[in-house]
């Protein structure tokens, strides 16, 4: 497949990497005409590696003061609705609290039968990933409603705890998987994501064909990178969460971070996008334990209703 770094990115994708406003993206497109193509979401898209140049282009720091001035009208604007941004906010967190308590529940009614699968066994593996990934997605949310947002960090650490898991009982069966299972037990060592965004990737196009593993594989590559934005210390992920001024090159500080950040919209869009998080932890319960637990029907039945309701609150929001 494509190298991670030259896949496909969608335009919207592509401006909000570069920092710039979509309109100033579009004008370099149409005067270089690179190869375009698809994303995975099929909406029109440019490689990773025509980014890359259009940093390095002349005009880059002033089509970067113009989303700057642009940013700062939004959050004036945003200002004024800053409590309903906040009311919006908390009132997803008390929901996602429920969700993560069922999920908790959940996981507790399996201990004594992931144990019977013994010490250094792929179930009892995942399954203590998965504890886990339920206590850092209850930290992030606890600190989203205190309105912390660098712990947009801590999303990619729970995808990465359930890749792993799922890896763990994919690869179960092969000597690599058994091999990476006994690094992980005896030496504290724990496949990289690559290898499992692999395994997993085949594993899926084999589920849901036609989509390719290719395809998968870009899925997992592009959701990987929006949440690793937040670990990453780039100017971007500053940027969502202080305020600055910029006049010809000249710079002036409005107001940083230091704990909780001052734009309740950014916190908001953060608090939705967490959502894909908790949604990802239903799925993945069912996906590793279904068989391999395995689960009754009753909990399985359970979690696909659960799947169901996800897919039904995605089609109504606008983000």
């Amino acid at each position: 497949m494509t190298k991670p770094k030259d896949y496909f990115v969608s335009f919207s994708d592509a401006a909000h990497i570069l920092g710039i406003i979509d309109d100033d993206f579009l004008q370099w497109v149409n005067v270089d005409n690179p190869e375009i193509g698809k994303d995975y979401l099929n909406k029109k898209a440019i490689r990773y590696s025509y980014l890359e140049k259009c940093a390095l282009k002349n005009d880059y720091l002033t089509k970067l003061e113009n989303s700057i001035r642009l940013e700062n009208k939004e959050i004036e604007n945003s200002l004024k609705k800053s409590e309903l941004y906040k009311k919006e906010r908390l009132s997803l967190i008390d929901l996602y609290t429920v969700c993560i308590h069922n999920l908790t529940n959940l996981h507790k009614k399996y201990a004594k039968r992931a144990s019977l699968h013994g010490i250094e066994s792929p179930v009892f593996a995942a399954y203590l990933l998965f504890s886990k990934a339920i206590s850092v997605l209850s930290c992030l949310c606890e600190n989203l409603k205190q309105g912390y947002w660098y712990v947009g960090s801590m999303l990619r650490e729970i995808d990465e705890t359930l890749d792993v898991a799922l890896y763990f009982i994919l690869s179960k069966d092969k000597n690599s998987g058994k091999l990476d299972l006994i690094k992980w037990y005896r030496l504290g060592s724990s496949p990289g994501h690559y290898k499992c965004r692999k395994t997993i990737a085949e594993w899926q196009s084999r589920l849901t064909a036609p989509i390719s593993q290719d395809n998968h594989e870009i899925l997992m590559i592009s959701l990987y990178n929006k949440k690793s934005k937040f670990i990453h210390p780039t100017f971007n992920a500053i940027r969502d969460c202080i305020q600055i001024s910029c006049n010809h090159g000249d710079v002036t500080i409005e107001y940083l971070c230091y704990g909780v950040s001052l734009r309740e919209q950014r916190l908001w869009e953060l608090t939705h996008f967490t959502r894909s998080s908790i949604w990802t932890c239903f799925q993945k319960f069912l996906l590793i334990f279904a068989h391999s637990m395995p689960l009754d029907q009753t909990d399985m039945d359970y979690l696909v209703q659960c799947n169901r309701e996800f897919l039904e609150m995605d089609s109504k929001l606008e983000w």
